[in-house]
């Protein structure tokens, strides 16, 4: 699944998912994140969700959001081969 990535209001691209859960949310992107720095994933069925860089690695990066959100929303379950 392909999300829009935006920082500080800047349109950062679009990242790969590579793992998402209730609170936290990892992807692959071009643009390179530092840690520490606020982003905002949107996914579809939730709408924009802020979320800090907690691990980054190249072009790897690990985020966990402020606020848990619900996967049911967005009818997918952490673990399911989309996100392999």
């Amino acid at each position: 699944m392909e999300v829009p990535v935006s920082l500080g209001g800047k349109e950062m691209g679009e990242s790969r998912t590579l793992d998402i859960s209730e609170i936290s949310f990892a992807g692959s992107a071009y643009a390179r994140f530092q840690i520490g720095q606020t982003i905002f994933v949107e996914i579809d069925g939730i709408g924009i969700v802020p979320a800090k860089i907690v691990r980054t690695a190249g072009s790897r990066f690990a985020a966990r959001f402020f606020e848990p959100i619900d996967l049911k929303l967005i009818g997918l379950l952490a673990g399911t081969p989309e996100f392999s």
